[in-house]
């Protein structure tokens, strides 16, 4: 134990807790862009115009999305929740990086790992800035 040490982390209280959920928001919006080959609806059109559970899982992700998008960009609470949903999804059904550069800069054979552990790492942000927006209202 430190002398001056009270029990709480205060290393990240200087942090602009709504501008960076904001800044998540945007983040999020630029994560669907970037990965819009995906939201062409892959089952739809593989199927000859069929609504499969490929296109319905690809459309829900994209309405998740964008409502975490919306959410968190207009600084509700609400928003991280259609964030984690979409982190889910992007990441057990569609292997997809929610850091689109990730793919990119690591080899092949660590490309699943990869994406993993940066999805999971946005999210322990996204679980941070949501337990700071809910301790910096109050609640």
């Amino acid at each position: 134990m430190t002398a001056g040490y009270k029990g709480s982390c205060r290393m990240f209280d200087q942090v602009d807790v709504r501008n960076a959920t904001r800044g998540l928001g945007l983040y999020t919006l630029a994560a669907l862009l970037f990965g819009w080959r995906t939201f062409v609806f892959i089952g739809l059109i593989a199927h000859g115009g069929w609504l499969t559970e490929v296109a319905l899982l690809d459309l829900g992700m994209l309405v998740l999305g964008l409502a975490g998008c919306v959410g968190l960009m207009r600084d509700r609470p609400w928003g991280f929740i259609p964030f984690y949903a979409m982190a889910i999804v992007a990441t057990g059904f569609f292997s997809l990086a929610l850091l689109p550069f990730i793919p990119v800069l690591l080899p092949l054979s660590w490309d699943q790992v990869a994406i993993e552990l940066s999805n999971l790492a946005l999210v322990a942000v996204a679980v941070w800035l949501h337990w700071a927006t809910a301790r910096s209202a109050g609640r």
